[in-house]
């Protein structure tokens, strides 16, 4: 089983490849890939700990990797 953050990451990751933007993950994206129990929770302790930044969409949210920099 992959981590949410796993899908998200390569979520973003074939976008750069594919020159897609925005480089973020759509929350009905990572869905479709994730097999454990509790998405959401899984997702609201990424942004808990400052990993990933969550934001709305018109009809989604959409998360991003937080790079320190």
């Amino acid at each position: 089983m992959d981590s949410a953050f796993d899908i998200v990451k390569a979520i973003i990751a074939g976008k750069r490849r594919g020159m897609i933007r925005p480089l973020q993950a759509l929350e009905q994206d990572i869905a479709k890939e994730y097999t454990g129990d509790n998405l959401q929770a899984d997702l609201d302790g990424l942004v808990a700990a400052k990993i990933l930044h969550r934001g709305p969409t018109i009809n989604n949210t959409y998360y991003t990797i937080i790079t320190n920099k």
